[in-house]
């Protein structure tokens, strides 16, 4: 009686500590009308997406809530613009 063996895999090495890699270039956001402030990812998408600073952003979703049109706006607007301090 022949016994079957399945076929061996190769196995990795786990690389512990170091960078994490960047996922986040294919990433999108469930729902593109509204920003998830709670989502360190989806906040990072969106600061890139709007060209501000991740303060800038939380201060505009506080100011205006979180529908990103409004978000939009009110970083348009220069508000909430982080100012160099003198």
């Amino acid at each position: 009686m022949q016994r079957l063996v399945p076929p061996r895999t190769e196995l990795h090495p786990v690389k512990i500590g170091g960078a994490m890699p960047d996922h986040h270039e294919s990433f999108t956001p469930l729902d593109p009308g509204r920003i998830n402030s709670m989502d360190p990812i989806e906040l990072q998408y969106w600061c890139k997406e709007l060209h501000c600073a991740e303060a800038d952003l939380k201060t505009a979703i506080n100011a205006v809530g979180k529908h990103v049109t409004a978000v939009r706006d009110r970083l348009a607007s220069g508000s909430e613009r982080s100012r160099p301090s003198r």
